[in-house]
């Protein structure tokens, strides 16, 4: 790995990886819109699903091949978002919402799916072209996606929301009755929260590979579901649990783990072991 520097980090071999950056502000930006519209729950149920379009441009843009076990999982997750699309316990004047929700995440796994397919091609590149700037490490690529996100978020807090702190921050919280320390601390476990994934995400993709990424990804969309059905329901209808979206989740969060378990590879056996 290349001494950090600004020349390092600014070297032709790397501006490239901006890409990264560029996808995750889109993905992040469309995503928060999807769940301001949808919902926590139905947000991390709708996200899963970008396991289907990961498998799609995988195939398309890194040749790679899917078992037909993966396939099948691919389409278990298709069958529980076309499902999951369709809400009919929703009340006619919030359906529009629902379904905008379900757009924008749907639209938010597309291009979190373009990265994931980026990175993968990154972090297998070869080193052809400059021996000298050997292929970026995971740490690499978390600093510049997140660096770069970082840093435009910063910008538009500065010129947009700073300069309008009363109309935006101030006021809004008094109208919702709401605590200023409170808020401030949770924005704070959000910012440790994020770096602690921002940080571990890559390495543990390196060190125990894809498939435990999926299962966790499973994982998260079932408790987040649960969670907000809990403690939000009273709050936003989207929130309130349903067996519809009870069955959704099943299946989704099914078909996830099925389709990383599905392309798990063995452990190849070592000489001694093939000789007992």
């Amino acid at each position: 790995m290349p001494k950090l520097s600004m020349k390092a980090i600014f070297h032709p071999e790397r501006r490239k990886l901006f890409i990264t950056a560029f996808n995750e502000l889109i993905a992040f930006a469309v995503g928060l819109l999807g769940l301001s519209y949808a919902g926590s729950g139905l947000y991390q149920i709708v996200h899963s699903g970008s396991t289907v379009s990961t498998a799609i441009l995988t195939t398309i843009c890194l040749k790679k091949r899917l078992t037909i076990m993966q396939w099948m999982f691919v389409a278990t997750i298709t069958i529980g978002l076309v499902i999951a699309a369709e809400q009919p316990d929703v009340p006619r004047d919030s359906y529009a919402t629902v379904i905008n929700g379900v757009i924008f995440t749907l639209t938010s796994c597309l291009f979190y799916s373009l990265n994931y397919v980026v990175v993968e091609y990154f972090l297998s590149s070869s080193s052809g072209e400059s021996t000298s700037f050997p292929p970026p490490t995971g740490p690499e690529l978390s600093l510049y996606t997140h660096g770069t996100c970082l840093v435009v978020f910063c910008i538009y807090i500065g010129i947009h929301t700073v300069p309008n702190w009363t109309q935006l921050v101030t006021k809004s919280i008094e109208v919702h009755h709401g605590n200023a320390f409170r808020i401030l601390g949770l924005y704070f476990g959000i910012f440790a929260s994020s770096f602690l994934h921002a940080i571990a995400y890559y390495d543990v993709i390196a060190s125990l590979g894809a498939v435990h990424i999926g299962i966790m990804g499973a994982v998260r969309s079932v408790s987040v579901f649960a969670a907000s059905a809990m403690f939000f329901c009273e709050l936003q209808e989207s929130q309130c649990y349903s067996q519809r979206k009870g069955m959704v989740t099943f299946i989704v969060t099914s078909g996830a783990v099925g389709y990383s378990l599905a392309g798990k590879k063995p452990i190849p056996q070592t000489s001694n072991e093939s000789n007992l």
